[in-house]
């Protein structure tokens, strides 16, 4: 996931920043009063969308697999183990293939 966008008090733009809002650090209040509901409508909004499709994680299989790898060397293991074996299958299935073409002849 890519955030393009940088807030920060005294934002230079040319930089990409954009001026943060300071009610959100210092406005308890802001986010109660027009944040959380403003966020709770549009999720409401698009509910049904969401049950009807479904959410989509393909956009971050890659970064969770990242993720794990990182965090537990064991899923690297596993996965060089699984690519080792596929490997080891699929060279015998060729000889598999070759034996019987030898034989047919």
């Amino acid at each position: 996931m890519i955030f393009k966008k940088t807030y920060k008090h005294g934002a230079d733009p040319s930089q990409g920043e954009l001026e943060a809002d300071p009610r959100f650090k210092d406005d308890e209040n802001f986010i109660l009063e027009r944040i959380a509901p403003a966020m709770l409508n549009k999720m409401l909004e698009r509910l049904p969308l969401l049950l009807a499709e479904g959410i989509d994680y393909k956009a971050t299989r890659e970064a969770m697999r990242e993720a794990q790898e990182e965090s537990r060397h064991l899923w690297q293991f596993v996965r060089d183990l699984y690519h080792f074996f596929k490997d080891v299958i699929d060279l015998k299935k060729t000889r598999s293939k070759l034996k019987c073409r030898v034989a047919l002849r």
